[in-house]
C-alpha cells in the first residue's frame, strides 16, 4: 500500500472522496454498537486518571537500550584491555548512532573472550523477549515490540501480524568468529544529534567520530526506518482485521485512495475507537469532550486528532484517536460524524466540547454538533489577544473575566478593561463570552473547564509514539491507554473514602475556606450565607448557590459547604455520583 499522506492545505482529491462511500474511495471499517457490561470490567473502576510516567511503560525499546549498554561495555573493556585495536573496528563502531559493526578479533584467545561476551549479551536480550526465528539459528533476529503483537482483549490469544523486521537484528557469520549487531537507535531517539553521536562515541569508546560519518551512519539508519514504515503500511488490512477480532465492540476505520480497481491503494486515514472505551465513557465520565490535534515528528507526515474526557477523578480518559493526512474541514467532519455515531451524540444536547479553535473546527462542529455546548481554549485566547495588548494589568483582568462565575462580576473586570484599553476591550468581544468565560457556562455537564489542557496532556503522553510509523504508531497509544486503566484500577482500590482523591482535596480547600462565612436561616430550606462584604443564597435542596461554582462543578461550594456543617450533615452526600468510585 502507498504511504501518500497529502499534506496540502485543501486536502487532496483523494481525501474528498475518501470522506465518502462513493466509487472513488474504498472504506474498510466496521462500526458496532456498545461493549457489554462484561467487556468493561476489567476498567470500571479505574478512578484516577493520571497517566503514567515514562518509568512505568516499559517496552522492548527499553529492553533492547539496556541491551545496547551492556555490550557496549563489553566492547569498551576489551579496547582498554587492548584485546581489540579501535583501529579493527572496521567499518567503525558507533555508538548513539546506528550502526554496531562487525568486531574480529586477531588472535584465538581474543576471539574466544569476545565470543564468550557476545554470547553474554544474546543470553540478556533473549531474556528480553528477543529468541530464535530461523529454525537452523543462524540468524538471531530480534522481534520488534512496537510491531509485534496484538492481545486479544477477550480470548487473551496472541497474534503475529508483522512478524521480524530488518531494523535492528543479530548476524553471526559462517565460521562463529565475530557477532555483529545492527541497532537502530536513531529509531528509539529520533531527535538524536550528529554533535551528541560524536559525543558519545568518544565518552563510551574512546573513538574520534567526525561528522561526515555520523551523518552517513543517521542517513543509513533512516533508510531503515523508512523501510519499516513501508512494511507496515503493507500490512494495514491485517492490522485492522486483528482489531477487529479482537474486540468486536471497537469502530475501526481505514480510508483509502483507489481510483480504479488496478491501482494501488493510498492510505488516507484511519479511527479507532475501542469498546471498552465508548462505554467507560458513557458509564462513567461527564459529558465533556476535550478534541485536538497534533503533528506527527517521524518520517510518517500527517496528524492525529484525537478525543479526551474527564474522569471521575477529573483526569483525562481518551475516548477516540486517528490518523488523518491534514487537518481541515474535511477531515475534522470525517472524525467528529464518527465520534457522533460511536458515543450517541445526536445533535449534541448536554455535550461540552472543548477546542483550541483549530482550522475548519468551529464550522464543522456547528453541522455535525448543532445543540453542543462550544468552549473556546482560555489560554489559546489569550496567546492571541496579548499579541496586541501586553501588560500584567491586562493579563490579570483578562483571566479575572474568564473565571469570573457570575455575569455581574465578568462586567466588572470587563469595563475595567475597557476603561484600561477601548481597543482591548473591542477585540475581546470578538467573541462571544458564553464560549470562553464560567459566567456563561451552561451548568449541565459539570464542568467549569476554561482550557483544553487535557487534551493537550494527552497529545503529550503519546509524544513518543508520534515518532514512529502508523502500526507502531497505534500500538504503542493502545498500550499506553491500557496500561494506564489496569495502573488507574490498583490505584483506586487504595482509596479511602467513596469520594475521589482529587475531589476530595478540592472539597477540603472549600472547607477551609468556608470558615470565613456566617449562615443565617430563613426557617425552611433557603440560607444566606455572608462572606466578608458578599451575601450568597443557598438553595440546599436544589445544590444551587448564587456564586454557581457548585452548579457548575457539582461539587459544593464554600457557601454551601458552611450551611451543611450547619445542618450537621454529611458533605459526601451533597458531592455528584460521577465523583464517587
Amino acid at each position: 500500500m502507498d504511504a501518500s499522506s497529502g499534506n496540502d492545505e485543501n486536502g487532496s482529491n483523494g481525501s474528498d472522496a475518501s470522506a465518502s462511500n462513493g466509487p472513488d474511495s474504498v472504506h474498510f471499517g466496521w462500526n458496532n454498537d456498545m461493549a457489554d457490561e462484561e467487556s468493561y470490567d476489567a476498567q470500571e473502576d479505574s478512578g484516577e486518571s493520571d497517566w503514567l510516567g515514562k518509568e512505568h511503560l516499559l517496552s522492548d525499546d527499553d529492553d533492547e537500550l539496556n541491551a545496547i549498554g551492556t555490550h557496549f561495555r563489553v566492547v569498551k573493556k576489551k579496547i582498554r584491555n587492548k584485546t581489540v585495536q579501535a583501529a579493527d573496528l572496521e567499518p567503525p563502531f558507533i555508538l548513539g548512532s546506528v550502526v554496531e559493526n562487525e568486531i574480529q578479533d586477531t588472535n584465538e584467545e581474543a576471539g574466544n573472550d569476545a565470543n564468550r561476551a557476545d554470547e553474554n549479551v544474546l543470553n540478556e536480550n533473549e531474556a528480553c523477549g528477543i529468541g530464535d526465528n530461523e529454525a537452523n539459528g543462524a540468524d538471531e533476529r530480534e522481534i520488534q515490540g512496537n510491531e509485534a503483537s496484538l492481545v486479544g482483549l477477550s480470548t487473551g490469544e496472541e497474534t503475529d501480524y508483522l512478524g521480524s523486521s530488518d531494523v535492528g537484528s543479530y548476524e553471526t557469520d559462517s565460521d562463529g568468529d565475530f557477532v555483529s549487531r545492527k541497532t537502530t537507535k536513531i529509531r528509539i531517539v529520533p531527535q538524536l544529534r550528529l554533535l551528541d553521536m560524536m559525543r558519545l562515541g568518544m565518552e563510551e569508546l574512546n573513538v574520534e567520530l567526525n561528522k561526515q560519518l555520523c551523518s552517513r551512519a543517521k542517513k543509513w539508519a533512516e533508510e531503515k526506518i523508512k523501510g519499516n514504515i513501508s512494511h507496515e503500511f503493507n500490512k494495514l488490512f491485517d492490522y485492522v482485521l486483528a482489531l477487529r477480532i479482537a474486540d468486536p465492540d471497537g469502530s475501526f476505520d481505514l480510508v483509502v485512495e483507489r481510483p480504479t480497481a488496478t491501482d494501488i491503494p493510498k492510505f488516507r486515514r484511519f479511527y479507532v475507537c475501542f469498546g471498552a472505551l465508548k462505554e467507560g465513557f458513557k458509564r462513567y465520565c461527564r459529558p465533556v469532550i476535550g478534541v485536538d490535534g497534533c503533528f506527527l515528528k517521524g518520517s510518517l507526515k500527517g496528524e492525529i486528532l484525537s478525543a479526551v474526557g474527564k474522569d471521575s477523578n477529573n483526569q483525562i480518559f481518551p475516548v477516540a484517536w486517528a490518523y488523518v493526512e491534514v487537518e481541515n474541514r474535511e477531515s475534522w467532519a470525517w472524525f467528529l460524524n464518527h465520534l457522533k455515531d460511536d458515543l450517541n451524540l445526536a445533535n449534541g444536547d448536554n455535550l461540552t466540547l472543548l477546542s483550541d479553535m483549530q482550522k475548519g473546527l468551529l464550522e464543522e462542529v456547528s453541522m455535525c454538533l448543532p445543540h453542543v455546548e462550544h468552549r473556546y481554549c482560555a489560554r489559546h485566547m489569550y496567546a492571541n489577544w496579548k499579541k496586541d495588548h501586553k501588560g500584567g494589568d491586562l493579563q490579570l483582568l483578562f483571566w479575572n473575566c474568564c473565571k469570573a462565575t457570575t455575569q455581574p462580576l465578568f462586567q466588572k473586570h470587563a469595563d475595567k478593561i475597557g476603561k484600561l484599553k477601548p481597543k482591548a476591550y473591542a477585540d475581546l468581544m470578538v467573541r462571544d463570552p458564553s464560549h470562553w468565560s464560567k459566567a456563561f457556562f451552561s451548568t449541565r455537564s459539570k464542568c467549569d473547564a476554561i482550557d483544553n489542557n487535557f487534551s493537550e496532556a494527552f497529545n503529550s503522553a503519546i509524544i513518543g509514539a508520534r515518532f514512529k510509523s502508523i502500526i507502531s504508531m497505534f500500538e504503542d497509544i493502545r498500550h499506553y491507554v491500557m496500561h494506564s486503566l489496569v495502573e488507574h484500577k490498583k490505584k483506586s482500590i487504595s482509596w479511602r473514602g467513596e469520594i475521589c482523591p482529587r475531589i476530595a482535596k478540592k472539597l477540603e480547600e472549600h472547607k477551609v475556606r468556608s470558615s470565613f462565612c456566617h449562615v443565617t436561616w430563613n426557617g425552611a430550606d433557603g440560607y444566606e450565607v455572608m462572606h466578608h462584604e458578599d451575601s450568597f443564597v443557598v438553595d440546599v435542596k436544589g445544590w444551587k448557590c448564587t456564586c454557581r461554582v457548585w452548579d457548575l462543578t457539582g461539587i459544593p461550594c464554600l457557601h454551601a459547604i458552611c450551611v451543611i456543617l450547619y445542618r450537621e450533615e454529611s458533605l459526601e452526600n451533597y458531592v455528584l455520583h460521577l465523583y464517587k468510585k
